[in-house]
């Protein structure tokens, strides 16, 4: 009885669909980016399932607050494909969705995509972001004169080059050096003659190579020798002095841990 019951169900659902006609969903799967740049071809680029039920495809496009215009993409194998020039490519947005007709004359609109179309100077500000985005390094505030300073950074590239700038306190040039890579990280040792009391300042230079624009690069921190990165050199009377302060800091909030033993 029970069997019979779920066979009716079904077997109604079945009839349902061919009624309504939405017995096939077809999917439409876009491989295009959502952000672009100005004045580039712009390649739209999708695939239906079903291909053997279609009929006809079309695609309708704007750019920016125009009309959509209906066009007729063309097909190569598994793939419909539509180019836009790049004289219509300008900066805002490009809006774009599909039509299907099935053998049985009935349409199926997918759902619309936006692509964001920048200037070349925001592609290019986004791509230095990205990859300044990719550098790390922990900075230190003091470091006693005498000794020689190590320094690392990592860059999650692996087409990255990277030069070392560094400037001790008496002077206003700065000195590169080309850091010694091991993976994604980069070794600088400065030696302690380089080293006197007052300031170290250094920062980074990073390139890395880009499709888009043939080289993309910046510094680190952004600001470069504007406002780089900043090591006092201190003595060893300041250095006591400093540990003899941390080391009464460390005392001053000490737990006292009591221990209760029951006899």
């Amino acid at each position: 009885m029970r069997l019979s019951s779920i066979t009716i169900i079904l077997s109604g659902l079945f009839l349902l669909a061919m009624l309504t006609g939405c017995g096939t969903f077809y999917n439409v799967q876009f491989n295009t980016p959502k952000v672009w740049s100005e004045g580039k071809d712009y390649t739209i680029q999708f695939t239906v399932n079903h291909d053997d039920e279609i009929a006809s495809v079309e695609l309708y496009i704007r750019i920016n607050d125009s009309p959509f215009e209906r066009i007729q993409p063309e097909r190569q194998g598994i793939y419909f494909l539509y180019t836009i020039p790049k004289d219509k490519v300008v900066p805002g947005k490009i809006e774009y969705y599909t039509v299907v007709h099935d053998l049985k004359n009935k349409e199926h609109s997918s759902p619309p995509v936006i692509v964001n179309v920048l200037t070349r100077a925001e592609m290019t500000a986004a791509a230095e972001r990205n990859l300044l985005a990719k550098i790390s390094h922990t900075t230190i505030d003091r470091f006693p004169v005498g000794m020689d300073l190590d320094l690392v950074f990592t860059v999650a590239s692996a087409s990255a080059t990277v030069v070392f700038y560094y400037s001790p306190d008496n002077r206003t040039d700065y000195i590169s050096i080309i850091p010694d890579r091991r993976g994604n990280s980069y070794y600088v040792t400065i030696p302690s003659s380089k080293l006197a009391r007052g300031s170290l300042r250094y920062y980074m230079k990073v390139e890395e190579p880009n499709l888009e624009f043939g080289t993309i690069g910046t510094f680190f921190p952004q600001s470069g020798d504007i406002r780089p990165f900043s090591v006092k050199i201190i003595g060893t009377d300041e250095l006591a002095a400093v540990l003899a302060e941390e080391l009464s800091l460390t005392v001053k909030h000490a737990h006292h841990v009591e221990v209760h033993v029951k006899n």
